[in-house]
């Protein structure tokens, strides 16, 4: 199935890399589900079992995983989804399950973690070279009913039951009335149902992560030049750049121009080398998802989705020997969880 020796190409692979790889270990379930985060293990993401199994499966082709344990996780983690999904969804996915797939009750169905979910399940199964699954997914996709959540050309960003205790046949959604009318993540969907698509709005000061999620599957110019765009605008803005969706020290947090992800920048790196300035600036570890500029605190929890958007462009854009030219070999992941377990 691969050309390169499995041997040759782990010996080639930085420490840097080993460490981001070693590090879904924590985040995977044995049925191939994916934690929303490290320290919640009965939270499931579905996007984060997208992305996530496409990474590990990037690090199958690099020998660092057992090509045949992560298909036969990547097969498990979607029949578990798909079994799991209650058919009044209409075979669109809730954003977060328990660990066996079961939607939360609290959680929307979401059109967003659908198209990352089955992109990621796609790509996966395309870099192991496993097409009967590769079409066993496709056929699923192919099942969802589109229509249902598009008003105009244009998809809402999902619904959610509310608590009815009327029958499920006759229970109604309630619509996210919101859409994907913008330069935004929102991209991915209308790509997964091979729509065409224009942005009516464009905008290059959204979280970085949105510009991020799109050119882990697609190779497009567009949102190339958002990317970068995005960049230059928080540094002109802030002095430094990186500012994104992430953990920040009183929780998750959509937008603080304090909290930056030099794991992000890392990622882009090699593509925008302005990215890096920030990580030299500050004297930071490019393994590490999060950091509060004024406090100095760093997050020691991991967040599937930004851990496996990050290694996924790392590995596309050749990024590994970027990062390691310009920063030096960071500490990994567990001595820094070590540390703060003594402190």
């Amino acid at each position: 199935m691969f050309k390169i020796s499995m041997l040759a190409i782990a010996f080639m692979s930085t420490p840097m890399e080993v460490d981001l790889v070693n590090r879904f270990d924590q985040l995977q379930l044995d049925n191939g589900l994916f934690l929303d985060r490290a320290s919640d293990r009965t939270t499931v993401s579905s996007a984060a079992t997208g992305l996530g199994s496409f990474a590990l499966a990037h690090a199958a082709t690099r020998g660092l995983r057992d090509p045949r344990e992560v298909t036969e996780r990547l097969r498990e983690a979607f029949q578990v989804t798909i079994s799991a999904n209650p058919v009044q969804n209409r075979g669109w996915l809730s954003h977060f399950t328990d660990a066996e797939g079961t939607p939360k009750s609290y959680s929307e169905v979401s059109t967003i973690d659908t198209a990352l979910f089955y992109l990621g399940m796609e790509r996966a199964a395309e870099l192991l070279g496993e097409d009967e699954l590769l079409a066993e997914i496709r056929s699923k996709r192919d099942e969802i009913d589109v229509d249902y959540v598009m008003r105009n050309g244009q998809f809402l960003h999902g619904f959610y039951w509310p608590d009815d205790p009327a029958p499920s046949g006759e229970r109604k959604p309630v619509f996210i009335r919101h859409r994907w009318n913008d330069s935004s993540e929102g991209f991915v969907i209308y790509k997964l149902f091979e729509l065409e698509f224009q942005f009516e709005i464009r905008r290059i000061d959204y979280p970085l992560f949105v510009y991020l999620y799109p050119l882990m599957f697609f190779e497009d110019e567009t949102y190339v030049a958002l990317l970068g765009e995005a960049l230059q605008f928080q540094i002109q803005e802030y002095g430094y750049s990186g500012v994104t969706a992430t953990d920040g020290p009183d929780g998750y947090t959509i937008y603080d121009q304090n909290l930056i992800s030099p794991l992000l920048l890392s990622a882009v790196g090699s593509r925008f080398p302005a990215a890096l300035e920030t990580i030299e600036k500050y004297s930071l570890d490019p393994a590490v998802a999060a950091y509060y500029i004024p406090s100095g605190w760093v997050t020691t929890d991991d967040l599937t989705i930004d851990l496996a958007s990050a290694y996924v462009l790392l590995v596309k854009w050749n990024a590994f020997e970027t990062v390691t030219e310009v920063t030096g070999e960071p500490e990994t992941q567990a001595v820094r969880v070590a540390e703060k377990l003594e402190n």
